[in-house]
Parts: structure tokens; sequence; C-alpha cells
């Protein structure tokens, strides 16, 4: 068990919701970082299962016990929707602390994760939201890794709060919004609440996340991730007060490697196939959600195809 604080101090306490659906094969990596942080306070983890299939549930609840050797709480919820908007709102219910750390369930943090962004949300010159230093997780396939080595060191990805899979968020920083909407980019929803010198990128920290799998895959998730910027800006015009130049910088950076060279034409190459098959899916309205399956099996060395699901209403239909 974590050595707790002194009487009378402070108590370092932060809950962690952790939307999971279908997520069996993934969680136990992410849990099982959890359990094993140097953090010395309680951490309050909530798995919100939604709509799933498989025994994503059991997956979760089988780290009740290791959470309580650590001295932390583990929760497991169930939502009859598959809807992530849905389960983010239900771990928000649920949680017991106001610092809060948003997780995907395919996310492996580094073991002084949570102590770093902490000490950015309540350090001397705290910030209102923090995240570890994004590190892209090995991939099997050479068009993902190529796309990878490009877009991890867009300045504007390795210097800035991204909100990919995870970020945190203090008490005052929480209380920008109310509940989240029922949009696709939730993660951009909430850091373009808050302003670059209000985000802090802990360098010391990290987390690791899985980029899709392979051309087809990569196309088909960044066309979904441009679909959902597309919409957030549509619905919320108000936010891109706080939108990144995002490829500032990037033009001289690739001047200056060279080496990249090739690995820019991929990069391209999948950009300007996720436009057009995002700007197909406008015109005919379709909000399907391509899932990166393939980037979740390679873990376990299996590479299923695709699986499609469609979004509606803030829920994930198969």
């Amino acid at each position: 068990m974590h050595e707790r604080l002194s009487h009378g101090a402070i108590p370092r306490e932060i809950s962690l919701v952790i939307p999971a659906h279908d997520e069996r094969d993934v969680l136990p990596a992410t849990l099982q970082a959890i359990v094993d942080q140097d953090f010395d306070g309680e951490i309050d983890i909530i798995v919100v299962a939604n709509g799933c299939t498989d025994d994503t549930v059991d997956v979760a609840r089988a780290f009740e016990a290791a959470a309580r050797r650590c001295g932390h709480r583990l929760t497991v919820c169930e939502l009859a929707a598959s809807s992530k908007p849905a389960a983010l709102n239900h771990g928000d219910e649920e949680k017991r602390f106001d610092c809060t750390m948003y997780l995907d369930a395919d996310v492996v943090l580094s073991s002084n994760a949570i102590d770093g962004v902490y000490r950015a949300l309540h350090g001397d010159r705290p910030v209102p939201i923090a995240a570890p230093r994004l590190e892209v997780a090995p991939s099997h396939s050479r068009v993902t890794r190529s796309y990878g080595r490009v877009w991890s060191r867009i300045p504007y990805i390795e210097r800035r709060v991204r909100g990919v899979g995870c970020y945190a968020v203090s008490a005052a920083g929480r209380a920008r919004w109310r509940k989240y909407p029922d949009l696709m980019a939730d993660d951009r929803f909430a850091r373009l609440h808050f302003r670059a010198d209000e985000q802090q990128l802990v360098q010391g920290a990290s987390y690791s996340w899985p980029l899709p799998e392979g051309a087809r895959e990569l196309v088909r998730v960044r066309a979904r991730w441009l679909l959902g910027n597309h919409e957030l800006r549509k619905a919320r015009p108000d936010l891109s007060r706080n939108e990144d130049r995002r490829y500032e910088g990037l033009f001289g950076f690739v001047a200056t490697h060279p080496w990249l060279w090739p690995d820019v034409l991929v990069f391209v190459g999948v950009y300007g196939f996720a436009l057009a098959r995002m700007a197909l899916k406008r015109r005919k309205g379709d909000r399907t959600w391509d899932r990166a399956v393939r980037a979740r099996r390679v873990r376990l060395g299996t590479t299923p195809s695709t699986v499609k699901f469609s979004f509606r209403d803030g829920r994930l239909n198969e």
C-alpha cells in the first residue's frame, strides 16, 4: 500500500473515469498500469462499461482487490447503451473526487503519470488541464509506423495537451462545462475550453496510445477524427478561439529532417484519403464510427478486420 500523507496535510486525491466498450483485450494493461502507479494519494477508478457484448465487466472487476491492496477504489458501472459521452457523464456522477483524469481503455500510463499531472494541477503554478507526454505504441504496420513518425513529431502534438485518450482537469477546470455533449470529438471538446497558456504537457511522464493499424484502418479512423472535429466546430463555434494552428512550424521541421521525407509522403497520402472519405461521409450524413480494432488486437498477436459501428444519438451500434 502506498504511504499516506501525514496528519493535517491536504489529501492527494484523483478520480479516473474510463469509458469501456468491448475492451476486454486491452483493459488489463490499462488497469495494471494504474494499480502500479507511484502516487502517494488515493486513486478513485471508475470503469464505465457501455453497451458491452464481451466480458469487459468481469475483466474490470478482477482488478478490484488489487486496487484495494494499494489503498485505492475501483468501481465498475454498466450502461446498456454504447455511448462514450454517456459513459463520461455517468463516470462524473459516480466519481468521489473533483480532480479528474479521463482515460481511454487502451491507454497505458507510465508509473509516474498520475503524480505528474496531479503536481501540474496543484503545484506552485497550477494549471486547469494537464496531460502526460504522448508516446505512440509500437505497430506491426509499416504504414502506421511511418505515419506515426511524422504525426507524433508535429510541433502542436509535441508541445501541447492534445487530449488524445488521456487528460486531467482540476475542479476549476472541470467546472467550465456541465456535461459532455453528444459529439464524437469529446477529448477535443474538453481541451478547447482552455487557452494554450492554461495547459501543461508533463514532459517527465508519458502514456502509450496505439495509432490505427494499417493503411485502411488509418484512413477510416482518421476520417472519423476529421468528421468529429468538423462536427464540433459546427456545434460549438465559440470554442474555436482556442483552436491551434495545427501545422504551424511543420514545414520548417520537415525541411530540417530530410530523413523523414519518405514518411511525410505516407502521412500526406493517408491524410488526403481521409479528407476525401470524410467529405463523402458528410455528404451522406454518415456518422459511422470506424473503430481501430486491429490496433487493439495487435498487442495480442491477432489482427481481425476493422469493425464498423454507427454513432447515433450518442450510441455506438455494431
